[in-house]
């Protein structure tokens, strides 16, 4: 599906539009100005993006319009002027369109900056082809797949260079409304069999903006939340230091793993934990004779050095009000059906293997876009660092518009044959003509 269907609900506009923009604020430094300053362009992207995408989807507009939009929003008149105008726009959407993109060149320049990353997945034409229904690829019906008890999977990695945090957020977010609205209207009052949402790595990949809030309140409809961080730098990263705290508070089960280096993180898992009471009994012998004392102690169930030793396949399990325990674990993979899922992921390889061989070599497209270009005229034929190789066909006939250097050591024997040199070369290159 594109991202702007359904978006003629202003709030399915404005929830999707927050979705694509809480993908941008993954590298932000929690605390920190370069926080705040994330957060602020993230909210303002989120005016712009929820405009465009209601303006979109009133008008029948497609994800092309939007793209073309977001390369130049603040020349971008048609989305304001159709909020303006058209009677199902929601009011003063064209104000806050107008106030997000308008101010000091600096504050508009960074609101522009994110909104063209919030949607930079897009301006990949072969992304794009695949996120776009088509006749041969029509639109996922997510209500169909959570009605059927299917699964979403979501793959993707933080990339710097072409995150696709903003789209797998906002899919995300989709797929878990999808889910909820398919609680309220359950005859039982919730979804039966419960809803997982599996977050693995979920501040690098999907940043979801409203966790919190469906933590607290959906777990009641049969929406339940599993998800997973490297570190706990890594959420206060992602949702700064109280929001990251809240998200902890609200999970019942806290599982952690050895090996790490947060010993913050780790004394206050031993705080959590608690003591326990031991009691002593010393024995001394001195000229009086052999006494005897007892005494008890409080000591931490387990102290944070303690926990960062824990060995692997092993993890410490916090449940709700439960004493803690150090729980074995067995791998996926292990076992006979351990060994059916490596097949399948090593056949899954060897198909994307496939596909990739069958892609048209990089050199392959370079020369075919630079045949295109010298063809149709798209190239500086005065320009010294574009060479063309001579025409076998013609006795050294060079290409219409083109030069080229002789290589070193050429001495032509007829002086009137000789090359000249162009007097408007490039000073670190010789331009030779016949």
């Amino acid at each position: 599906m594109g991202p702007d269907r359904g978006c003629v609900d202003p709030m399915v506009a404005e929830r999707r539009a927050k979705a694509f923009s809480a993908g941008t604020v993954t590298g932000a430094v929690a605390g920190g100005r370069q926080d705040g300053a994330a957060r602020f362009y993230a909210a303002e992207t989120a005016k712009v993006l929820q405009g465009f995408f209601h303006a979109a989807a009133l008008t029948g507009r497609t994800l092309e319009h939007v793209l073309e939009w977001v390369a130049n929003p603040v020349k971008a008149e048609k989305p304001a002027e159709i909020l303006e105008q058209h009677p199902q726009a929601a009011r003063f959407w064209d104000g806050l369109l107008h106030g997000a993109l308008s101010g000091s060149a600096d504050t508009v320049g960074n609101t522009v900056t994110t909104v063209q990353q919030a949607m930079a997945l897009f301006f990949q034409p072969s992304i794009r082809a695949r996120c776009v229904p088509s006749a041969g690829r029509p639109a996922t019906d997510i209500t169909d797949v959570l009605a059927r008890r299917g699964t979403v999977y979501l793959l993707g990695r933080d990339d710097p260079y072409a995150s696709a945090s903003p789209l797998m957020t906002a899919v995300a977010e989709q797929v878990l409304d999808t889910a909820l609205a398919m609680a309220t209207t359950s005859p039982y009052g919730k979804l039966t069999p419960s809803f997982l949402a599996c977050l693995d790595e979920l501040p690098s990949t999907t940043p979801l903006p409203t966790l919190r809030t469906r933590m607290a309140n959906e777990r009641a409809l049969g929406l339940s939340f599993l998800y997973a961080a490297q570190t706990w730098r890594q959420m206060v990263v992602c949702y700064g230091e109280d929001e990251a705290r809240s998200l902890s508070g609200l999970t019942n089960n806290i599982v952690v793993f050895g090996g790490g280096k947060d010993i913050h993180f780790y004394r206050e898992v031993s705080d959590l934990l608690g003591t326990t009471r031991i009691s002593r009994q010393s024995i001394s012998d001195g000229p009086g004779g052999i006494g005897t004392n007892r005494s008890v102690e409080d000591v931490p169930v387990l102290r944070p050095e303690h926990i960062r030793l824990i060995p692997e396949r092993q993890a410490l399990v916090v449940a709700e009000n439960a004493p803690p325990i150090l729980a074995k674990l067995r791998r996926c993979v292990d076992g006979r059906d351990g060994k059916a899922l490596l097949a399948r992921q090593a056949a899954a390889r060897s198909q994307v293997g496939l596909d990739r061989e069958a892609q048209v070599d990089p050199a392959e497209r370079a020369a075919a876009a630079l045949a295109y270009a010298r063809a149709h005229n798209l190239t500086d034929p005065d320009d010294p660092f574009d060479v063309a190789a001579p025409d076998h066909e013609g006795d050294g006939e060079l290409h219409k518009g083109r030069t080229a250097a002789p290589h070193l050591g050429d001495s032509p024997s007829d002086p009137d044959s000789a090359p000249t040199r162009n007097a408007h070369t490039h000073p670190h290159t010789k331009e030779w003509s016949w």
